[in-house]
């Protein structure tokens, strides 16, 4: 493969292409990215097939030659083959949101990362305050104050995106490292439910398991969530009216009575 083309690549995929990775999580997300820019590239199935093969020999731990023709040439005619769904060509997509744990210009310098100017319209811990004020009940606010800040803390370190991929597991194990918190996975589930039901979140699409073992990861909406005014109670002027009759019968009644003891 030319130079020329290998500068074309995102910097993290150009790194983890020419130097191999370590582990099984980054192999399974570079796998993808790498076939998605060499097909941006202009790059046919077949030389595709054949980069990954000397691609897997670099690898810390690289596959079997028959676990290499499953998992990525196999993986190769996934990701050229049709969608079940709409019986057309699939299409898979690569963008740096995807890439973030990988980046390795996380301070700037990448051509390919947009910079977001998504902003919250309140403070991480005014908001939080909020839950522990408004649902004492077992500690709900608390919990509740604790996944928005996580939330948040994800949203922050992906970069603000439009939607915030997050699976629940992840969740989780944000939440102990970042707080030293343990919440079960459906005890996350409802509390995510109820922080999109007090306006903090939207749940764009909850995710699904999907071909190759991948599961699709919910995505998540921060909204401009601004506190509730204490609202005030204002009466019109035909209730003023109505409650003035009232204190006058209740007054009368009570003249009446004292008469009647008198």
């Amino acid at each position: 493969m030319s130079h020329q083309l290998l500068d074309e690549m995102r910097p993290c995929v150009k790194d983890a292409f020419e130097n191999g990775v370590h582990d099984k999580d980054t192999l399974k997300s570079m796998r993808h990215a790498i076939i998605c820019e060499m097909n941006q590239l202009g790059i046919d199935k077949g030389e595709i097939k054949m980069h990954l093969l000397e691609w897997n020999d670099r690898n810390y731990q690289p596959f079997t030659q028959n676990d290499a023709k499953r998992q990525l040439l196999g993986y190769v005619d996934w990701f050229f083959g049709i969608d079940k769904k709409t019986g057309m060509q699939r299409i898979c997509k690569l963008s740096c949101r995807g890439l973030q744990a990988y980046c390795i210009h996380p301070n700037g310098g990448c051509r390919f990362t947009r910079k977001s100017n998504n902003t919250l319209p309140y403070l991480k811990g005014d908001a939080c305050g909020w839950l522990v004020r408004n649902y004492p009940k077992s500690g709900i606010g608390y919990s509740l104050g604790l996944l928005l800040s996580v939330i948040i803390d994800l949203w922050n370190d992906k970069g603000r995106p439009e939607q915030l991929y997050a699976g629940i597991r992840t969740i989780q194990t944000a939440l102990i490292h970042r707080h030293n918190t343990q919440l079960d996975l459906m005890t996350i589930t409802r509390r995510l439910h109820d922080l999109a039901g007090a306006g903090f979140i939207a749940i764009a699409h909850d995710g699904v398991r999907g071909e190759f073992g991948y599961k699709n990861s919910n995505a998540y909406e921060l909204l401009p969530w601004v506190p509730p005014m204490e609202k005030k109670c204002v009466l019109h002027p035909s209730h003023d009216n109505a409650l003035e009759k009232a204190e006058e019968t209740h007054n009368s009644g009570v003249n009446a009575l004292s008469r009647i003891n008198a």
